[in-house]
């Protein structure tokens, strides 16, 4: 049986199949979550229509399934498979796994002139995709991702695609019940980025494991605390050997939690991904297997223990938890920000320009953690403020031009001791810059003391400075 498009999905496979026929290579952008596997099926099933064989490539097992079963159900025909694990005869659609085709290049010649379609073609300009898309020639070509740039942040314009067809903003297809709305909090754990290396555009991985261990604070309370439920949830760190540190912390609290990695055997995988969507495991714990492709409606809650400065990884991640699930219609997703990543990444629904350049454009909102750890709109800055100095006790009231003034002049004596508490006319208190030994300023962990201490809502000193 065939699937019937929404309206957004029928605009954009027109677009991508107009431009494919027009000689072009484009890429169909769409938010994960949104159904870009059926719009693969329709312009699969458009060109099967026009006489052309159809290969559909991808790289991972997960998705080429995922592809298949699709097609199979809406171009009504069989769908053969060339995968390591998997091969039929050769059919007028077919499926096939990147890596391969590339330990097998003497099958390429097979598919030339074939229509290709190519799922994650962010991943278009690694060697392997651009060596095997030269060698086939198809016939037409074009590529869908949700994260239409390299993992290094380059657009794809200079690996081949000629034009973006963009779909729908998050925010319109959330109000539209295509994806669910959701509730982000940030953990009290926090992982400390400050000082990290960046390395290949994200945080260096061996550096922020050190800074994940170090962590003085507890992600399973926090997963209790912000998903007391225990909706099924997926957990991301940063290394395999965290992930079965992290699973074996959440089992001895009597949660169910298992790893799932790249290696993990299919047979284990799938009972996984089975036991996860009938409520019988409660987490997975994984490291880069669930960011592209895994299509987990159940899938709820988010805790991200690792932070990244990836806008491709991030909105892949968040992506996991927001597609809806037609068992729970009333689903809310749940994320859980253990590295800060809300400071300086879009919000789920908040809407980003893509461009082949790779120059991507969004308006970070102006943000904070409320006292029940809600990440929300932070108040509007005020005109005034009361200034408390060392013990408090001299009060001063100076606007917040002069405060800011002083505060980048490093008039303020940097002590332990020595905090600035604003009391600001008909808000609630605040620090404006506290400086510690650190010239530098305060580490995370630092400021969540003085939050605690003050009796100030968590994240109140980030929100402050970031005006």
């Amino acid at each position: 049986m065939s699937f019937l498009l929404r309206d957004y999905q029928q605009v954009l496979v027109d677009g991508t199949v107009e431009h494919m026929l027009k000689g072009g290579a484009p890429c169909l952008v769409s938010v994960t979550g949104s159904g870009k596997t059926v719009m693969l099926a329709e312009t699969a099933r458009r060109f099967r229509g026009w006489g052309y064989n159809v290969l559909l490539l991808a790289h991972r097992n997960e998705i080429i399934k995922q592809i298949a079963d699709s097609c199979h159900k809406h171009c009504n025909e069989p769908i053969g498979f060339y995968s390591a694990k998997r091969t039929t005869e050769f059919r007028g659609i077919m499926v096939s796994m990147v890596p391969t085709l590339a330990r097998r290049r003497a099958v390429l010649s097979s598919f030339k002139g074939w229509v290709v379609l190519l799922d994650e073609a962010h991943h278009i300009q690694a060697k392997s995709y651009q060596e095997i898309i030269k060698a086939i020639q198809p016939a037409f070509f074009a590529g869908a991702t949700a994260t239409p740039i390299t993992p290094t942040g380059a657009g794809l314009g200079k690996f081949g695609i000629t034009k973006l067809i963009l779909g729908p903003q998050p925010k319109q297809l959330m109000d539209d019940g295509s994806l669910c709305w959701y509730r982000m909090f940030a953990g009290e754990a926090i992982v400390d980025t400050k000082g990290v290396a960046t390395k290949g555009g994200d945080y260096d991985s061996k550096q922020i494991e050190e800074r994940i261990i170090e962590v003085d604070g507890d992600f399973v309370r926090d997963l209790m605390r912000f998903n007391p439920e225990l909706k099924p949830t997926i957990s991301v760190t940063i290394s395999i050997d965290h992930a079965h540190i992290l699973a074996e912390e959440y089992r001895a609290a009597g949660i169910s939690a298992e790893v799932i990695i790249g290696d993990t055997p299919e047979g284990k995988r799938e009972s996984a991904f089975e036991r996860f969507t009938a409520g019988e495991l409660q987490v997975i714990v994984s490291v880069a297997l669930i960011d592209e492709g895994l299509d987990l409606p159940a899938a709820t809650c988010l805790q991200l223990i690792r932070p990244t400065k990836s806008l491709r990884l991030w909105k892949q991640l968040i992506g996991r938890v927001l597609r809806t699930d037609k068992n729970n219609p009333d689903k809310v997703a749940l994320i859980i920000d253990h590295g800060n990543c809300w400071e300086h990444l879009p919000l789920p629904h908040e809407p980003i320009d893509w461009t082949l350049e790779g120059k991507v454009k969004f308006q970070p909102g102006n943000l904070m953690v409320d006292a029940s750890n809600n990440i929300v709109e932070a108040p509007p800055r005020p005109a005034g403020a009361f200034v408390a100095q060392g013990n408090k006790r001299e009060l001063k009231e100076l606007p917040i031009e002069d405060i800011y003034k002083q505060r980048l002049r490093r008039k303020f004596k940097a002590a332990n001791s020595n905090l600035f508490l604003v009391r600001e006319k008909g808000y609630n208190p605040m620090i404006l810059w506290p400086l510690a030994s650190s010239p530098e300023g305060l580490s995370d962990q630092q400021k969540r003391e003085i939050e605690r201490h003050l009796g100030l809502p968590l994240g109140y000193c980030n929100a402050a400075m970031a005006r």
